[in-house]
């Protein structure tokens, strides 16, 4: 007798845009048991399915979407899903994550997972409702923003639909577009969005009136209450609730960890930093703050700017890591510039981490005199909002220069020579987040070892113990972020500087909600599992110990606060976290560990 399974759907979507055939398959207990849910179940389908030589561009590469088994429950802070498969801008292991309220209507559709595999000859969209899927025509829709396109397939389908789809920056395969839903929440990282648009589909809708089941209604209650309660006592929380991210940016000078002039300067003006805050933003532009599908915080602001020359409607705010990028890593204090360039990314689909990474190259490779006016088209300079704003359009529409920098940071560096690729701050392709490596140190070394290259997310080291290296701490918070991602949980819950609710609350919301007893140490065996396949499929593609570097600037140029002097070498902690990992001494995998964590199906050493 099959036993119920509670907190899943049970069915995975399969979809082959080639042929247009459409399979239901079933989730099997087995993958439920060892990868649990979210980048589990979608790292379980890239490994085995995806050879890692793969062209991502190809109609071979897959995208797998999937959700967690808390994901459309009273388990607060879980609105989000995963998407993964083989990314165009670095070449290997390709992730994001966005929240919202697509994943929640995804598993009210009937499904926890999608798999697209093939590619169409003609633009097409997928319509999922109530356990059926459809291939529909969108040559109507190609050339439309993502904002356009959402209400275009509302109106075709239901008013009440959730759309995920591409805007132009998708089509024209730039490598550092996105997957946006619910007008402006983004899967950022990896230019997964190009993918889609090599496969020629514009945009998944979903829509059900199914119910996700849980074993202990009465127990996942409580818990909520607990957590809401936990979570809305913490002042770091409320902050979040009442400014959002990037609340306090003159705390994140003072601490030197607020990223500026590509990485290159010490400090800069207190007022520009104030300006570009939470705090700024809620006196200037701002208008009202909104949530996620079953959040208890609110930390997404919504903003307009009623008039001038970056006039915008009101819609989604930039978070921290885009008003970094697009603002103080130029040097650009104007927040106006900065709500303009958001918008126009949330609806060409860019990421705006590395857009205002590649932006900041730019400006630096033309102070420099590496690029010049004829090349650009325009004058670069430090700070040019305006500049700033033109770039992301010709970067979304490979306008002119915008069609090198489309390549993103590493690939523009490389097509551009001159010696350009010394001031490209990636790592492994993908570009520096906005905390500085050199201050917040665990942090930087995570972004030197993860099999994405640097990942804003994948931040969650434990509080610091007297006896912990920083190997050792990144190795643990590695792991259990992918748990995070798994149940596809927001990670501000665990966040160290939100205040981190105990972890011991995961183990008790997968109780009430799948009847499953696990405890941590189960957890981070999973988490360990994952974080291994993933590393397989990079070193598959050569990531060795050379690619587990940080760019030079951040070990030769210090940032300075008061009388420190501060720096981060990734290199001397790679032997001790090889160690931990069970890796040899070039970072592979070696065959029993992935033994110890039932893995061998691509190899090991």
């Amino acid at each position: 007798m099959v036993m119920k399974m509670y907190g899943y759907m049970g069915k995975i979507l399969r979809v082959d845009l080639t042929t247009n055939k459409i399979k239901l398959e079933s989730l099997e207990e087995d993958v439920i048991r060892n990868y649990l849910g979210g980048t589990g179940i979608a790292t379980n389908i890239i490994y085995h399915e995806l050879p890692p030589e793969t062209d991502p561009l190809s109609r071979e590469n897959k995208l797998v979407f999937a959700t967690g088994p808390l994901t459309g429950t009273l388990a607060p802070m879980t609105c989000r899903y995963v998407v993964a498969g083989k990314s165009p801008l670095t070449g290997i292991w390709g992730e994001a994550d966005s929240g919202g309220f697509w994943a929640a209507e995804l598993k009210y559709a009937g499904f926890d997972a999608i798999i697209v595999e093939g590619a169409s000859k003609t633009a097409i969209y997928l319509w999922v409702c109530d356990g059926n899927a459809v291939v529909k025509d969108a040559k109507h829709l190609w050339g439309m923003d993502t904002f356009e396109t959402e209400e275009s397939i509302k109106k075709e389908t239901d008013s009440k639909a959730k759309v995920a789809s591409i805007g132009q920056a998708g089509e024209n395969l730039v490598k550092l577009s996105v997957i946006t839903n619910d007008g402006g929440r983004v899967a950022a990282r990896s230019g997964l969005g190009a993918v889609m648009g090599s496969k020629k589909l514009k945009a998944i809708a979903v829509k059900g009136e199914k119910k996700v089941e849980v074993a202990d209604p009465e127990m996942l209650k409580e818990l909520r209450k607990q957590i809401t309660e936990d979570l809305r006592s913490r002042p770091p929380v409320q902050a979040l609730s009442k400014y959002g991210t990037g609340a306090y940016l003159d705390g994140m000078l003072e601490e030197r960890n607020l990223p500026l002039k590509n990485w290159l300067q010490n400090t800069w003006d207190e007022k520009s930093a104030i300006s570009l805050s939470g705090v700024g933003i809620a006196e200037t532009i701002r208008t009202a703050m909104r949530s996620c599908y079953g959040c208890p915080v609110g930390c997404e602001k919504v903003v307009r700017v009623k008039e001038g020359q970056f006039l915008t409607e009101e819609g989604r705010g930039p978070e921290y890591e885009t008003v970094a990028a697009l603002g103080s890593l130029c040097l650009n204090s104007n927040i106006e510039a900065i709500a303009k360039s958001n918008d126009l990314c949330n609806r060409y689909g860019l990421d705006t981490i590395e857009a205002g990474t590649i932006i900041a190259f730019a400006m630096e490779c033309y102070e420099r005199g590496i690029l010049s006016k004829s090349e650009v088209g325009r004058e670069l300079k430090w700070g040019d909002g305006e500049a700033i704003v033109e770039l992301v359009s010709m970067i979304a529409m490979r306008d002119g220069f915008g069609d090198t920098l489309a390549e993103g940071v590493k690939g523009a560096a490389e097509r551009i020579g001159r010696g350009a690729s010394q001031f490209a701050m990636h790592v492994k392709g993908s570009s520096i987040c906005m905390h500085d490596p050199r201050v917040r140190k665990p942090i930087g070394f995570n972004y030197a070892t993860l099999p994405t290259g640097a990942y804003h997310g994948k931040v969650l080291p434990p509080k610091p113990s007297p006896d912990s290296s920083m190997a050792s701490m990144v190795a643990e918070g590695q792991d259990f972020e992918e748990v995070v991602d798994c149940l596809t949980m927001c990670r501000f819950a665990f966040h160290m500087a939100f205040g981190a609710i105990s972890r011991e609350y995961v183990p008790k919301l997968i109780l009430a909600v799948t009847g499953r007893k696990i405890d941590l140490r189960e957890l981070k065996e999973i988490g360990e599992r994952i974080v291994n396949m993933k590393r397989i499929f990079a070193t598959k593609l050569g990531i060795t110990r050379k690619d587990d570097l940080l760019p030079r600037r951040f070990k030769e140029i210090p940032r300075v606060r008061g009388d420190i002097s501060m720096t981060i070498d990734a290199e001397t902690m790679l032997p001790e976290y090889y160690k931990i990992r069970g890796w040899d001494e070039n970072g592979i995998p070696r065959r029993e560990t992935l033994e110890k964590l039932g893995i061998t199906h691509l190899g090991g050493m």
